[in-house]
């Protein structure tokens, strides 16, 4: 949508592009089931302003699972197909209904409407948790409280790593820097608490100076080379 929109094309050519991407992300993952529901419904969903209709989420889950089913009735019984279809009812029905009420603009308030979502989809999907797996588990939604916030930051940083490869740029010198760095921090605020708040004390012995001279070259060394390679 967003390089529909840069395109400047219209409503239709973005709904069909859109398909497509769905369609061949479907296929490059073996078009499980949560993938061709998901599809689905990100579909129903954008259609929606084409017939001139509010998007509704109840509706589309309903839409997609009649859809699937008709497709292939043993779904029915299929345990990835229930869990989906119930997880999405969870956190996409039931759960705004039950936090409609809860204020979000506190942080309290933002914890608790969201163990609160975590609780919804937990009971959706107790059911067949239960019928599949003669188990539940009753701490899920607070591990899940906890384990989202902590996955997000994986992705997040697995992200980073991908660009950071991509362009080339070293990584071993980043984990050295995260690793080395609150031992650098806490030393140098010991010797300047040493010192009496001068920086002199960093030039007082041959070592030190050998070390600073060190790191000035690592920082200057790729504008060197460059410099040397233009020569040459």
């Amino acid at each position: 949508q967003w390089i529909g929109r840069r395109l400047h094309l219209r409503r239709w050519p973005q709904f069909c592009s859109t398909a497509l991407w769905t369609a061949a992300y479907a296929l490059m993952v073996d078009t499980p089931v949560s993938i061709l529901r998901a599809g689905l419904m990100f579909l129903l969903v954008q259609s929606a302003p084409l017939v001139y209709r509010r998007a509704d989420t109840l509706n589309s889950l309903c839409i997609a699972g009649v859809v699937l089913t008709l497709g292939n009735p043993y779904l029915m019984g299929d345990a990835s197909f229930l869990l989906s279809m119930a997880g999405t009812f969870g956190i996409g029905v039931f759960a705004p209904w039950m936090t409609a009420k809860i204020s979000s603009t506190h942080f309290g308030t933002k914890l608790l409407q969201n163990l609160v979502s975590l609780c919804c989809v937990s009971l959706a999907i107790f059911p067949v948790t239960l019928l599949y797996f003669r188990e539940i588990s009753v701490i899920s939604p607070i591990a899940n409280l906890l384990l989202v916030p902590i996955c997000t930051g994986m992705l997040l940083i697995a992200v980073i790593g991908y660009f950071f490869l991509k362009l080339e740029i070293p990584i071993a010198p980043i984990v050295l820097a995260l690793i080395l760095g609150p031992l650098a921090e806490s030393n140098l605020r010991r010797s300047l608490l040493l010192s009496q708040g001068s920086a002199s004390i960093f030039f007082t012995r041959p070592i030190c100076i050998f070390f600073l001279l060190l790191a000035v070259l690592s920082l200057c060394w790729p504008l060197l080379r460059k410099v040397l390679s233009n020569r040459k």
